[in-house]
């Protein structure tokens, strides 16, 4: 069982995160509670209930039948034309943001709900057109069933105004960068509090030894509260050598621990069960993916083909707010067992001149010709030497990527008038913020 352990993980993961995984479950609600309905529809406390409601029930079988064909007829089409709706979206956020941000899309809860909606009031409209019978001496209609079907198609119709409106919201560039960036900012917020032990320090790990990985893959998650209850039953610290989304492959050195378990095999292969590699990136998994998605929009935007410095632009300026948060996070985080009193897990962070780097560089690369980009960019510089608490480190690697960017203006802008809009951005950068860097390109 610990040997399949990681792989139903990996499963879990794929079923929560699939699109069909809410609309299959209400679907089944829906048949379950169409089974019911068969059974207690000629119940006691039902027909006295069908009694004071006579008059918004149907009686007539043939009434009865044609409602519910129609009922079905018409969610059948709304289900094809709502799921045709969901793939145009995902479609045009492929197109014109970037692939990245399709995973967050296509998990939307409230769009599987609604489709879920959709496929269980057909479901049930279907068992219930099976037990309007023929048998004319035993017959009698589902009358409280039928009215039921009725207030689900109502009910669906409200829900397919409402779908159209939401569709038509996400599809929205601007909707789109501001969900990405206020689950991000979440998940930072989320992070600090976990890890908010001021007196953890990373243990010495000069003699410990490595844990290879068996898989290849992005590496997304680990179970920590029950790996810590491993660790602690055999007296072993851990550490993660590598950030979450990261490639690995089959022999690479993916953890370290404090003692020797290389002669039991049994031990590294539970140890390694506890973690998950997948493919999809979910920013409610992991602050870095938040980045990197709205860095992706930000770079495709700038792409020949879409040609949006506009939306370029928002993106930095949500990125620098996002940098402001990260320059409080350490280098690495862990996991306190509040149950055992304990910290046995680290793991390794993104630094800030790691994740600064890979999530600007790109958009200064393919905007280094574009002056209100290269603007912007100064600006979210500025900005993020304005933090409170901002360390040496920080105004460091700030001031050398600010010094990549005069190198690519230099290079790239030669209209005078932009050139002079660069300067002056650069003179109060310096000014207010007392940065080294040369304030004239």
């Amino acid at each position: 069982m610990k040997k399949y352990l990681g792989f139903f993980r990996e499963l879990y993961f794929k079923i929560i995160n699939s699109i069909a995984f809410y609309p299959s479950l209400i679907a089944s609600v829906f048949l379950a509670f169409a089974i019911a309905m068969m059974w207690a529809e000629y119940t006691k406390p039902l027909m006295d209930l069908k009694d004071k409601i006579d008059f918004l029930l149907v009686a007539d079988k043939e009434t009865a039948k044609s409602v519910l064909t129609t009922l079905v007829a018409s969610l059948i089409s709304l289900t094809v034309f709502s799921f045709s709706m969901v793939m145009v979206v995902l479609n045009t956020a492929s197109a014109n943001l970037s692939p990245r941000v399709l995973p967050g899309l296509v998990s939307k809860k409230a769009h599987q709900v609604v489709l879920g909606f959709y496929l269980g009031s057909i479901i049930y409209c279907l068992v219930l057109i099976i037990n309007v019978q023929k048998n004319e001496e035993t017959y009698r209609t589902p009358t409280l069933g039928v009215l039921l079907a009725m207030i689900f198609g109502i009910m669906c119709l409200a829900l397919f105004v409402y779908f159209i409106e939401s569709i038509s919201r996400t599809i929205q560039t601007d909707n789109v960068l501001n969900q990405i960036f206020k689950q991000t900012l979440r998940h930072l917020e989320k992070w600090k509090l976990n890890n908010q032990n001021d007196n953890t320090s990373l243990p010495d790990r000069k003699d410990w030894t490595y844990i290879y990985s068996t898989k290849n893959g992005y590496y997304k998650s680990m179970a920590e509260n029950r790996l810590s209850k491993l660790l602690q039953k055999h007296d072993l610290q851990l550490y993660v050598r590598v950030t979450k989304g990261t490639f690995t492959v089959k022999g690479f050195p993916l953890l370290s621990v404090s003692r020797d378990i290389s002669n039991d095999e049994e031990l590294i292969e539970e140890i390694l069960s506890h973690f998950t590699f997948y493919v999809e990136e979910y920013t409610t998994d992991h602050y870095s993916y938040g980045f990197r998605q709205i860095s992706q929009v930000a770079i495709k935007a700038l792409s020949p083909g879409i040609n949006d410095p506009g939306t370029a632009i928002r993106a930095i300026d949500m990125l620098s707010i996002l940098f402001i948060e990260k320059t409080n996070i350490p280098d690495f985080g862990f996991y306190n067992n509040e149950e055992e009193n304990i910290t046995n897990i680290f793991y390794k962070e993104y630094s800030f001149e790691d994740l600064l780097y890979e999530m600007l560089a790109p958009i200064r690369t393919y905007g280094h010709s574009d002056a209100l980009v290269m603007l912007n960019l100064i600006e979210a510089c500025k900005n993020m030497m304005y933090a409170d608490k901002l360390n040496e480190n920080c105004k460091h690697v700030i001031g050398a990527f600010v010094k990549a960017i005069i190198q690519d203006a230099e290079e790239y802008i030669s209209n005078a008038s932009d050139k002079e809009q660069i300067n002056q951005s650069l003179q109060n950068l310096v000014e207010d913020t007392g940065l080294e860097v040369p304030s004239s390109i």
